[in-house]
């Protein structure tokens, strides 16, 4: 069983009364606002943003905002929901947090809480509905949803990777449940029937995990992945809109896996050498270099143009090589990977993710160890 089927059991065994509890709450039945939290900077912030795209378009119903974004309507919590009041009837925090306890959600719930806010619906996402965090949710009869993550970290190369790496099970998790809701809500499925249309779509990810393996065969597919292993390759992501988000979250387990290539040069791995398997950057995001040969493009885009194209031409001219995740398009000299998917956002977070998986069993064959604690050494951060 590889981590795509374990998602899929894993969304399969969510709690029916919760799930749609928190869907209810959701639900637009007035003008609603929503604040999303979560770390910034990780995986499950990034994945819930994902998710919930579908909701954008319903700008007569929705007014959205999530945490560390630059045009915050406050600057607490507690004011971010006051201003949101005065425009919106329902007001609902949503939170995603694997263990719990991430610090800045931590701290605005204790905001929340201790000032009485008790107009919000209080939402969270988590493994542990037992953790601090949780805790202040039902203390306030908010809607705590489990949601398993990783079942084991003291397995170590093939094991460890069968449920992807580090939290990769839960974050996509996170991705493709709040893409559910989004859509239920975006096709007017009423709260009482929501559960059966949950239970039906999420089969979609079996199409997804047969898309992905065709992809596998694919001359790009495996040219990608040959890119990824050569330690001296850095690796520049781009996107626009929400498949920025997509590439962002990407990158951070570029950042965990890529440094184990140095091996190959027979460099210990760190974080700190200025080299190709560090060097794995957002187009867009401070302090980006220049591209140059020994640079690769890897660009999301469902249509495949736009200012892709544009950032395809200046790739070219420094001899870097492109490759083009895409559901519709198709751009001259660039390595397409077409995801032909009814769900391309969420469905794209699997094959990045996919392709990161893939590359850590062509280091196992070389001999390098990946587990855990590995991973998580390399990453100051440790952005899961």
């Amino acid at each position: 069983m590889n981590f795509i089927e374990e998602i899929y059991n894993n969304l399969n065994k969510i709690n029916p009364a919760e799930l749609t509890d928190m869907y209810e709450a959701l639900y637009p039945n007035t003008s609603c606002a929503i604040y999303e939290d979560g770390q910034v900077g990780g995986r499950s912030l990034e994945g819930l943003k994902i998710g919930t795209h579908d909701l954008s378009p319903l700008v007569e119903k929705y007014m959205i905002y999530c945490s560390g974004d630059s045009h915050s309507p406050g600057r607490t919590i507690s004011e971010i929901f006051d201003n949101m009041g005065k425009v919106c009837e329902k007001l609902n925090y949503l939170c995603a947090s694997g263990t719990g306890k991430s610090d800045d959600p931590y701290r605005n719930l204790t905001e929340l809480a201790g000032n009485n806010k008790t107009n919000i619906l209080l939402n969270l996402i988590t493994s542990y509905p037992d953790s601090p965090m949780g805790n202040i949710i039902q203390e306030q009869d908010g809607n705590v949803l489990e949601l398993k993550g990783r079942k084991s970290n003291n397995h170590k190369n093939g094991d460890y990777i069968q449920e992807g790496l580090l939290e990769d099970e839960l974050e996509l998790a996170i991705t493709e449940l709040t893409s559910v809701i989004s859509r239920g809500i975006s096709q007017k499925i009423e709260p009482n029937e929501f559960y059966e249309y949950y239970k039906n779509t999420i089969n979609e990810i079996k199409t997804t995990q047969y898309k992905i393996s065709e992809l596998q065969g694919t001359e790009e597919y495996k040219n990608l992945l040959e890119c990824l292993i050569d330690p001296v390759t850095s690796v520049f992501s781009c996107g626009r809109s929400v498949n920025n988000d997509i590439v962002k979250m990407s990158n951070i387990r570029l950042g965990h896996v890529r440094p184990l290539t140095m091996n190959r040069l027979g460099i210990d791995p760190n974080a700190v050498l200025r080299i190709g398997a560090n060097k794995n950057y957002v187009i867009g995001e401070s302090c980006t270099p220049n591209m140059d040969e020994n640079s690769i493009l890897l660009c999301v885009s469902k249509s495949g143009t736009g200012k892709i194209e544009k950032y395809i031409n200046d790739a070219h001219k420094v001899g870097a090589e492109c490759f083009l995740v895409t559901d519709e398009g198709c751009v001259e000299n660039t390595k397409t990977l077409k995801l032909d998917t009814p769900n391309f956002y969420t469905d794209t977070c699997f094959l990045l993710s996919k392709i990161l998986t893939d590359l850590g069993y062509k280091l196992i064959e070389e001999g390098v160890e990946v587990n855990e604690a590995v991973l998580r050494a390399l990453h100051v951060k440790d952005k899961i």
